[in-house]
Formats: C-alpha cells, structure tokens, sequence
C-alpha cells in the first residue's frame, strides 16, 4: 500500500479538510444548483478523508 504524505499526518490539515468539504457541499447545492448526490460525493469525500485520519492520528498517540 502506498504510503500517506506528510501533510495527511497534520491534524490541522484534516480538520481543514473536514471544512472544505462541508464548505464544497453547500455552494455546489446551494449556489451551483447541483443535484444532492453529486453535491453529497463531492462535499463528501474529503470529509470522509478527513475523519478517517484523525481517527488514525489518535489512535497512534
């Protein structure tokens, strides 16, 4: 498996992470006028990301 870059290990990165994609789902809903699925993917997926690692990160500590 591929080793994660040094920046996924930050926890400030994947709060920032987190936000953007909150951030990504409401202006392609809301502004774009995009359809809730392709918003909810989009929005999502960093989110996803996000959690996942810092769920790691403590973990670890």
């Amino acid at each position: 498996m591929c080793e994660k870059p040094q920046m996924a290990h930050n926890e400030i990165f994947n709060i920032v992470l987190i936000v953007l994609g909150i951030l990504a789902f409401v202006i392609f809903y809301f502004v774009f006028d995009a359809g809730y699925l392709l918003s909810f993917i989009i929005g999502f997926a960093p989110i996803i990301v996000g959690i996942v690692n810092l769920k790691e990160i403590r973990k670890k500590n």
